[in-house]
């Protein structure tokens, strides 16, 4: 049996499972650790700062980004096979843009009790601009609310209207509109 049958038959043996040996292993795929992302998307809902929860927000939106950068595989193919493969993006046990889109609105949800409107607009626009696909409609439907309770606050506060007079000790006075 010559070197390169063996060698074939090694890897045929072996499988996929045999990546490792060629220096290809989950870690370099899994760039991002699981707990890692989970760490930081339990710190978004445990901290009381509106600017805890969006630092948390902005983090995993990076790492959403990340997980779907689709890395090149670092076995080298002959160029008419390199066409043919597809190159997937690492897999996580949970969906990083899942974990940002609902920090994102719970950073929103926490500046509009807080009265930062400005930021809270700027979350929940967040959402909707970058998760539009149909998985992540739950996140943009609560993000839509969340501008909606903005603009019912908005429009509750423009329109106090006529201010009354305080009403006076004498009983033949009646409060009017200015």
């Amino acid at each position: 049996m010559t070197l390169r049958a063996l060698i074939g038959l090694t890897v045929l043996l072996t499988g996929c499972q045999s990546m490792p040996i060629l220096g290809w292993s989950d870690a370099d795929q899994e760039r991002i650790s699981v707990m890692a992302l989970w760490e930081t998307y339990e710190h978004c809902r445990a901290a009381g700062d509106v600017d805890a929860k969006q630092n948390a927000a902005l983090e995993l939106a990076t790492a959403a980004q990340e997980a779907n950068v689709i890395q090149p595989s670092p076995i080298p193919l002959p160029h008419m096979l390199q066409r043919h493969v597809l190159e997937a993006a690492p897999r996580y046990s949970v969906d990083p843009q899942a974990l940002s889109a609902s920090c994102s609105l719970e950073a929103g949800n926490a500046a509009l009790r807080s009265g930062q409107h400005v930021v809270a607009v700027d979350m929940f626009q967040f959402v909707l601009i970058t998760y539009p696909q149909t998985e992540y409609e739950y996140y943009s439907r609560q993000a839509r609310r969340g501008l909606q309770k903005i603009e019912l606050k908005r429009m509750v506060s423009t329109q106090a209207g006529p201010q009354l007079l305080p009403v006076s000790s004498s009983a033949e006075t009646v409060p009017t509109a200015q």
